[in-house]
This record gives C-alpha cells, sequence and structure tokens, in this order.
C-alpha cells in the first residue's frame, strides 16, 4: 500500500495544545491498535513522521487533523459525528489521539 500523504513538505505551525497528555488510556477503543498490526511498517513510518513534525504532542484538535490529511472541518467533524473517528471529550472539545491520526493516514476512513 502506498502512502497517502507525504508529509517531507508539511509546514503547519507546531504550536503545543493546552491539553496535551503523555497517556492515552482507553479500553473501549481497541480498533486503532488493531489497524496498526495489519500494516506495522507504513503505520510506524506515518507515526515516526507525525512525531518528527509534532514532537510531545499526543492529542490533536479537528482543525489540526483536517490541515494534516488535507480535508475540511466538516469532513472530520462529521465522521466524529457518525463514530468513524473515536475522540477524546475534554468539555464541550474533541481530540484525536495520535493512534488514531496514524490510522486515518494509512488507512483513510469510510
Amino acid at each position: 500500500m502506498t502512502q497517502i500523504i507525504n508529509f517531507d513538505s508539511l509546514t503547519i505551525d507546531k504550536k503545543p495544545l493546552k491539553y496535551q497528555t503523555n497517556e492515552f488510556k482507553d479500553s473501549s477503543r481497541v480498533m486503532s491498535d488493531i489497524d496498526l498490526k495489519n500494516n506495522p511498517d507504513e503505520a510506524e513510518k506515518n507515526r515516526e513522521l507525525l512525531e518528527k513534525n509534532y514532537p510531545q504532542k499526543i492529542l490533536f484538535s479537528i482543525k489540526e487533523v483536517s490541515e494534516i490529511i488535507g480535508s475540511s472541518y466538516e469532513f472530520i467533524r462529521k465522521k466524529i459525528a457518525f463514530g468513524k473517528i473515536q475522540t477524546r471529550d475534554f468539555g464541550d472539545r474533541k481530540m484525536i489521539h495520535i493512534n488514531e491520526l496514524v490510522t486515518l493516514i494509512t488507512y483513510g476512513v469510510k
């Protein structure tokens, strides 16, 4: 499978999020972990590129995810509403974990 996004030319501001965390524990979310096992080389490469461009970042806003994958804010929001993209809630703010973003980049979303 070919890489969907070329991260080599990515130039997005790397402002740290207010709600960064070093842990993500969600026993109800296992799909990303399963997906990463199906194609570990490509998924690992995508994860390394994300970590290189966003060091110490674990959670991403909807706006950041839409900019990274090149889609609209509304597209991401709708996929979240339909349960196609898993999020963590911080009050009324929805954040997307790096594992979920790696899965989106590697496998896309239906």
